[in-house]
């Protein structure tokens, strides 16, 4: 989009989208200092910094918008790209290409209740058959929010739900029972079905860490002197998400990213040149903890590494990083 059309990002979305359309209490930048009524995600302490810094992630969540405001989104795309009172923002063309499968997903758990036979990813949203009628939907969630936008073309009905607690069950209940409602007139109890899912997912992550999972038994951390912990130690450089440094600090190996506020953690041992990235901040990234895989030259010098969730987090992907060592102190 910026080498296309010569603008940032956060310039186009505002200028040609958000503005465009009139989205109240809207914008494609992160809240500033001053700026009044700006929800604080769980985790955070709710302080907005003087200015805002461009982001990397803000094509995948950028936008900070009122729930008046995601209405009107929705109304726009219900009504072809054009608002309620005649702007046209986009082509009805280009709303049927948002909208139309380009890559076939497998079926949910939940497809049998919901009458669902198809699913399938559009550009930026989610479809499906639901009880007979198309559903287009997505979720977003950051900085410890979540949000769940449905629609129901056929029925002219969509939803939005804006949450600032970060677990996603919440979301998905109030969007399937309101959808269910909207496309059937009935629901099924989807608060104990998220309930029981969250249950049973919780169960396994614990048996899964009591058994096999690093720091288990059968996979003891080991304590490495600080002379070995000394040749991971330096500056490594990704493509991606630039400049890492580790340090030591009281005898452990610290790991911080430079381009990513606050993202820092504690690293544990493990046997071949494995550890445990423990992130400080366990309010918004406990769930995305992460193996560290360090590489080693002919020599047997540290080169770099690659990492990987210990978990399932999909928004984390720690697994397309590959920094490598580029000094050491």
């Amino acid at each position: 989009m910026e080498k296309v059309s010569g603008q940032t990002w956060e310039h186009y979305v505002q200028t040609r989208l958000i503005d465009t359309a009139a989205l109240p209490a809207c914008q494609s930048t992160f809240p500033v200092k001053g700026q009044g009524d700006v929800a604080a995600g769980q985790g955070s302490d709710g302080v907005l910094p003087d200015h805002a810094e461009p982001s990397a992630m803000a094509p995948a969540g950028g936008v900070w918008c009122s729930v008046n405001g995601m209405n009107r989104w929705v109304q726009t795309l219900l009504n072809g790209g054009q608002t309620v009172d005649g702007r046209k923002v986009i082509s009805l063309a280009q709303r049927d290409a948002l909208w139309a499968p380009h890559a076939l997903l497998p079926l949910p758990d939940s497809a049998d209740r919901t009458k669902s036979h198809f699913r399938a990813y559009g550009y930026g949203w989610f479809m499906e058959d639901f009880y007979g009628l198309k559903r287009v939907w997505h979720t977003g969630t950051v900085s410890g929010m979540v949000s769940y936008v449905s629609m129901l073309p056929e029925k002219n009905t969509g939803l939005v739900v804006l949450t600032n607690h970060d677990d996603n069950h919440a979301t998905y209940s109030i969007a399937l029972t309101m959808s269910s409602l909207i496309a059937t007139g009935k629901s099924d109890d989807w608060v104990a079905y998220w309930q029981n899912e969250a249950r049973k997912a919780q169960a396994k992550a614990a048996q899964e860490a009591s058994t096999t999972g690093p720091g288990s038994p059968a996979r003891p951390f080991i304590t490495l002197p600080a002379s070995e912990l000394k040749e991971y130690v330096g500056l490594y450089h990704d493509a991606w998400r630039g400049d890492i440094r580790l340090f030591l600090k009281n005898n452990a190996l610290v790991m911080e990213f430079g381009k990513a506020d606050g993202l820092s953690g504690t690293l544990s041992a493990l046997p071949h040149d494995l550890f445990v990235a423990k992130w400080q901040n366990r309010a918004e990234d406990a769930g995305d903890d992460s193996y560290v895989q360090f590489e080693r030259d002919m020599s047997g010098k540290v080169t770099g590494f690659h990492m990987q969730v210990v978990g399932s987090d999909f928004s984390f992907d720690a697994q397309d990083l590959h920094p490598l060592k580029v000094s050491s102190p």
